[in-house]
């Protein structure tokens, strides 16, 4: 992603995740398919749930492609909220790769 901000890398992540669930599974095991995309970015979270308005520039084209490859590819998608004292893990591991440069 080189130098962008943790919204946009939260963005980046649900959107690569989508596409390569998508380019994985037959379509027709999708439209049989339930979504949960879990992570602790608040206010991803809440910008995809439509509960908060999108409001920076730069977010509006990352949430408009997540929007779009739902409607597209999968009919059931639910968003959950991971505070993050409850994703310590996950955390760990992404500041490590941080770390890394990589």
């Amino acid at each position: 992603l080189g130098v962008a901000t943790n919204n946009i890398a939260e963005y980046e992540a649900v959107l690569r995740g989508l596409q390569k669930l998508r380019d994985e599974y037959l379509p027709e095991h999708l439209k049989e398919s339930h979504v949960i995309i879990k992570m602790d970015s608040k206010l991803v979270i809440e910008q995809l749930k439509g509960n908060y308005k999108v409001k920076h520039p730069n977010l509006t084209p990352r949430y408009l492609e997540v929007k779009n490859i739902i409607a597209r590819s999968f009919p059931s998608v639910e968003f959950i909220h991971v505070p993050r004292e409850l994703n310590k893990d996950a955390d760990a591991l992404a500041n490590n790769a941080m770390d890394r440069g990589g």
